[in-house]
């Protein structure tokens, strides 16, 4: 988990470096501190998961939730090698919609994680 943060404030901070600091970028600046406290936070709801949760009429385990952990480390790591690899022109919104397909998928999980583990909420039944 601390990894998937670093390497997302690590990416965060490459794009407000890629271009020249003026007022134009404080609103990216906010939204930068505003994307690290938010995945903090379901990055926390994640690490301290226990039990099962069940979405569509599928179980997930911790081991699923580690495996998204894992893939978002992969991802983060192909930002960085992107942007350092040259980012062109064409590229540049291919990966900033990565960014934010990665962003909008750890705030689901991290959803999900925060519900109660499937034995504790009242009134559920497991139908698979």
């Amino acid at each position: 988990m601390c990894i998937v943060l670093g390497l997302d404030t690590f990416v965060s901070i490459l794009s407000i470096l890629a271009s020249a600091f003026h007022f134009s970028n404080i609103p990216r600046i906010i939204i930068a501190i505003i994307h690290f406290f938010c995945s903090a936070w379901f990055l926390h709801c994640i690490g301290r998961m226990v039990g099962e949760r069940v979405v569509f009429h599928k179980v997930y385990t911790r081991r699923d939730f580690d495996i998204f952990l894992g893939i978002l480390v992969v991802v983060e790591l192909v930002l960085v090698g992107w942007f350092f690899g040259g980012l062109g022109r064409v590229t540049v919104n291919v990966w900033w919609s990565l960014d934010i397909c990665e962003f909008l998928a750890l705030i689901a999980v991290g959803w999900v994680a925060s519900w109660g583990p499937l034995e504790q909420r009242e009134g559920t039944t497991m139908m698979v």
